[in-house]
């Protein structure tokens, strides 16, 4: 049996379960603080929590406004074998000690929009133990929170407080975790302060989210760096275990990187948004002497709408050529972001960087790319403008590129060397990995039915899993033939067949959706493919119903 199509049976046959579970519902409720069995205790871990999963996949949580019947029955589920579930504001108190009795292998733990953590912990504090990640999104987290998490939660590696109330007071209670290796503060109150207290008391500390983390650092050794003659590294600087840094480049912070560079010699994985119009297009070079960096993911931003006064080097970044002298003399040119602080480390670091993602970038040269990283497995390339390529070669080859995620602009450069993506350009770019698993296409007038026909059809993509088509204008015959069905009349005979064997979802969004979903929703449905088609509400308003009826089959997203 085809491998989607025993997922498809595994799936029907969680449904039914689940479906029918008023059937194995104890008639009488049970007690509130004992605990009741479940008929589903002797179950494997992985089925276990499969059903569980399915269980909120289908019924949704159990909220304020659901009756206790329905509340017991997603209780029923949650047994000892359970290994991860989430904990919502509308749980009771008799749900919340039904899991504080059933999970005693509790490994990820969640709460969403808690207002008070702390009560919620210590019902289920006796699950704390052996917890690995605990996520409180959204919530509210006190510093007695925060202290009774340092002190129950001995084996926890992972803590994600993303958009929660958490302040840099708070945040002091987070001392001496040394099994703690990764902390979400992104999107929340803590300061650059609280980042350094954390940084020093937990020096172990692998991934911390947030993009303050550079002042951080600066802020703690600035004073000794300066002291440093030349600015070389003195063994006094102290080493932590970052391996990840994302931060904001911009024209306060780009004197501080040095220093989170020489301080974080292990870091692998650098994301930056890089403000164009105050920071200095070399701001990057540091990154060059990372030993060990494998991602670089850059994001060019500007935070003023107007031109920078009395800078005519950053007033030419921000892509308005009319402000750029017009003669062509190198003196005259300003460097680009891709020239001052991506090319110093591709042409260092290239040969160990998997995944490199270039958004609003000028003069990004894909041939440079191509060359400096023969390892790459995931490019990202959004609304750039890219030094001209002569189409002398058959194509350009990235050998082991696994994920290829590509969206233009129609804009052009800071000079006339530059330009935007091509459609023979694209089409040699996709020539040239037929070893994708992964695409991502983001519209631009350059997609067309023929430009799919010819790559898809000419090469052979027996690997490729997920395909998203965002406002790409292609009809439904070029869906459908990603689905498995043929091509339109007009298709060359190769077409017929799809190249695409392994394609498992496909996401069509945007403008054309109407007509691409109707087609895609009827082969899925004749099929029973399993294929998630993604959609806006608006414009799949005509085929709701059918959306619905047959919802075991498509996920519905708007």
């Amino acid at each position: 049996m085809a491998p989607y199509k025993l997922h498809t049976l595994y799936s029907l046959c969680l449904r039914t379960i689940v479906h029918n579970a008023e059937h194995w519902l104890p008639k009488e409720p049970h007690n509130k603080c004992g605990y009741h069995p479940s008929p589903f205790d002797n179950l494997p871990t992985g089925l276990a929590q499969d059903l569980l999963e399915a269980y909120e996949r289908i019924n949704g949580m159990p909220t304020l406004n659901k009756y206790w019947q329905e509340q017991a029955r997603w209780r029923m589920f949650i047994t000892c074998k359970i290994m991860k579930i989430i904990i919502t504001e509308f749980m009771d108190k008799n749900t919340l000690l039904h899991i504080a009795n059933s999970c005693h292998n509790l490994k990820h733990l969640e709460l969403r929009n808690v207002e008070e953590t702390l009560q919620y912990l210590k019902i289920i504090s006796p699950c704390l133990s052996t917890l690995i990640l605990l996520d409180l999104h959204m919530s509210t987290v006190s510093n007695v929170a925060l202290k009774f998490i340092s002190d129950h939660c001995v084996n926890l590696k992972i803590l994600r407080l993303k958009s929660c109330y958490v302040t840099d007071k708070a945040v002091a209670s987070l001392k001496r975790m040394n099994s703690l290796i990764e902390v979400d503060l992104s999107e929340t109150e803590v300061t650059h302060s609280g980042l350094a207290q954390i940084l020093k008391r937990n020096p172990q500390i692998q991934i911390l989210h947030h993009l303050e983390v550079v002042k951080a650092l600066n802020k703690m050794h600035h004073k000794l760096w300066k002291k440093s003659s030349n600015f070389h590294i003195t063994s006094s600087l102290p080493r932590y275990q970052l391996r990840e840094l994302g931060f904001n480049c911009n024209r306060e912070t780009q004197s501080a990187l040095p220093i989170s560079v020489a301080t974080c010699p292990f870091l692998e994985r650098v994301s930056v948004e890089f403000d164009i119009r105050t920071a200095s297009p070399t701001a990057l070079t540091p990154l060059s002497a990372l030993r060990h960096i494998t991602e670089l993911h850059v994001l060019c931003v500007s935070s003023f709408i107007g031109p920078v006064a009395g800078d005519g080097r950053n007033a030419g970044q921000s892509g308005d050529i009319s402000s750029l002298p017009s003669t062509h003399s190198q003196t005259h040119i300003p460097v680009t972001v891709f020239e001052g602080s991506i090319l110093p480390t591709i042409q260092v670091r290239g040969y160990q960087i998997t995944a490199l993602t270039l958004e609003g970038v000028s003069g990004v040269n894909l041939q440079i790319l191509e060359s400096s990283c023969p390892t790459l497995a995931s490019l990202g390339l959004y609304y750039n403008t890219y030094v001209k390529v002569h189409l002398d070669r058959h194509c350009l080859m990235f050998p082991r590129l696994r994920r290829l995620a590509f969206g233009s602009g129609g804009g052009s450069g800071v000079d006339e060397n530059c330009e935007d993506f091509t459609a023979a350009g694209l089409e040699m770019l996709l020539s040239g990995a037929t070893s994708l698993e992964e695409l991502s296409l983001s519209g631009s007038p350059l997609y067309s039915d023929s430009l799919f026909v010819r790559v898809f059809a000419a090469n052979q993509f027996h690997n490729l899993r997920r395909l998203e088509l965002e406002h790409c204008n292609v009809s439904q015959q070029v869906v459908e033939w990603f689905l498995g069905g043929n091509c339109n009349n007009n298709a060359t005979d190769g077409c017929r067949i799809s190249q695409c064997q392994s394609l498992s979802e496909v996401s069509v969004c945007g403008h054309w959706v109407h007509e691409q979903a109707a087609a895609a929703l009827s082969f899925i449905l004749k099929e029973k493919l399993d294929v998630r088609l993604e959609a806006y509400v608006y414009s799949f308003a005509k085929v709701k119903k059918r959306t619905v009826r047959f919802k075991q089959y498509v996920n519905f997203i708007g």
